[in-house]
This record gives C-alpha cells, sequence and structure tokens, in this order.
C-alpha cells in the first residue's frame, strides 16, 4: 500500500513504532555509554593494580616469548622497564640456573 493511499490511523500508528523504536535506541546508546564507562573504571583499576604490585606478574605466549610484564617483574630480572624485556624468552633469557632451563624447555 502506498503512503497516500494509509489511513490516517495506519499512519499514526506508524509513526508511533518510528518513536518507540527511536526511544529502544536512544536506551541502548545510553546503557551502551554507561557500560563503557564501567568498563574503562575496570580497566583503569586493573592497569593500577597490575602496574604497582609489589610481586613480578607476567605472561607468555605458548611459545614462552614474554607478551606482559609489570614494572616489579622486570626490575627483578634486571632491566629498567616493562618495554625492555617484552618479546624475550623467558626459558631462554630469564633462568639462568641450568635445571630450571632443563625443566621450562621441557613443557
Amino acid at each position: 500500500m502506498e503512503d497516500s493511499e494509509k489511513s490516517k490511523e495506519q499512519l499514526i500508528n506508524e509513526l508511533f513504532d518510528l518513536r518507540k523504536k527511536i526511544t529502544e535506541l536512544e536506551n541502548v546508546k545510553i546503557n551502551h555509554k554507561q557500560i563503557e564507562k564501567k568498563l574503562a573504571k575496570s580497566e583503569e583499576l586493573y592497569r593500577t593494580l597490575f602496574e604497582n604490585m609489589p610481586g613480578a606478574y607476567y605472561r607468555t605466549d605458548k611459545d614462552g616469548n614474554l607478551i606482559m610484564i609489570n614494572p616489579a617483574g622486570a626490575k627483578l630480572f634486571g632491566y629498567s622497564s616493562p618495554e625492555d624485556i617484552l618479546g624475550k624468552n623467558i626459558s631462554q633469557h630469564l633462568y639462568f640456573a641450568p635445571e630450571e632451563r632443563k625443566s621450562i624447555l621441557k613443557n
């Protein structure tokens, strides 16, 4: 049915449905922004904890290459910053006791 053939009531109903959908989309947008703010706050808290924890914390990829290390961990391994150590293979560069290196390489 063409617009010119629609009744006034049909057009009002369509307009009502469109306004309802717009309101739903606005609510989704508001909810999305609230979630983004919570996520940003969570990331900030995590980052603060990670960067300031006194112990060493690191993660490696499946090959043992460092992909993440906190500043305390970098310092513990003798580096001035995490950037100086990232990408190094933990079994080749960080375990200097031969018995430790052998056990790491077996896994």
